[in-house]
Parts: C-alpha cells; sequence; structure tokens
C-alpha cells in the first residue's frame, strides 16, 4: 500500500468517525424530553419509568419484600398481603394511564400536578408501612396502626380516578 492509498484510508476512516459521532450527538439530543403544544399550555413529555422511580420506591422495595415472602410478610396477614399486591398493581396501572394521558394533552397540568400530590401520600404511606414491617418486634399498638395505614392506602388507591377522589 502506498503512503497516498494510506493516507486517504485514514481520511475516509476519521471522515466515518466524524459522522458517526455527529449522528449520536444527534440521536442523543432528540432522546431528552420534547415539548408538547397542549391548549393548557406547553408542557415536556414525562417518562414513566422516572415518574414510577420517584413516586413509588418505597412502594417498590415493600413489594419486593412481599413478594419475597421475608419479614415483612410475617407481619401481615394474608388479607393484608392482598390489599396491598392489588393496590401495587392498580398504582402502577393507574400511573401508566396518567403519564399517557399528560403526554398525550388529555390530562391537564392542573389535574396531573394534584395527581402527583395523591402519588406522593401514597409513596408516605408505604414508607411508614415499610419502617414498621422491618421491626423486630412490633407491639399491639405498632401492629393496629400497621392495619389503618394498609387500609389509608388501600383506599386512597381505590379512589385514585374516581368521582370520590374529588377531581
Amino acid at each position: 500500500m502506498t503512503k497516498n492509498a494510506k493516507t486517504v484510508s485514514l481520511a475516509a476512516i476519521a471522515l466515518v468517525a466524524l459522522a458517526l459521532i455527529a449522528f449520536m450527538v444527534d440521536e442523543f439530543a432528540r432522546i431528552g424530553p420534547h415539548p408538547l403544544d397542549c391548549e393548557d399550555g406547553r408542557r415536556y413529555a414525562i417518562d414513566i419509568r422516572e415518574f414510577a422511580t420517584q413516586y413509588s420506591s418505597y412502594s417498590a422495595e415493600l413489594q419486593g419484600n412481599l413478594a419475597g415472602k421475608g419479614s415483612v410478610s410475617a407481619k401481615l396477614n394474608p388479607v393484608q398481603q392482598q390489599q396491598m399486591s392489588e393496590a401495587f398493581q392498580t398504582t402502577r396501572e393507574f400511573q401508566k394511564f396518567l403519564i399517557a394521558g399528560y403526554n398525550s394533552c388529555a390530562v391537564e397540568k392542573k389535574r396531573f400536578e394534584r395527581y402527583r400530590t395523591k402519588f406522593q401520600i401514597l409513596d408516605s404511606l408505604a414508607r411508614e408501612i415499610n419502617d414498621l414491617t422491618t421491626r423486630i418486634t412490633a407491639s399491639s399498638k405498632q401492629a393496629d396502626k400497621l392495619a389503618t395505614l394498609i387500609e389509608q392506602y388501600g383506599e386512597l388507591v381505590r379512589k385514585l380516578g374516581t368521582q370520590e377522589d374529588g377531581q
């Protein structure tokens, strides 16, 4: 191979590499949140995974503990375990519905913010439930509080998106 051929080959490889880098930068720029123009103003699409992670971290931890049948399951009766399992499933499905509605401009910003607050409340309840179930010994007072928290969690989930929700 001659010196000219090597130079041309290296230049071609550099050009292809530069084109690939430019393409990747353009693609990564498109991945970020894109603006949506809706009737109630401009908004940015929300990634359901990020939303679920932000507002369900304790729920996910608690659900994992329930599924793993660890120390949590020993402190909950079968009815409570079933209630929590159903509540987690309903919450996940409602989150998908809510984000899809928000990203398609079908759910107004104000309504979405009210639901965001409700998810924060659910996360707080899950945190308290998780805290009570991870204690080694539980008094009857703590067991009563746990039952009340589970009932509150289930009731709030049942009301999501209904007329009872005050929406």
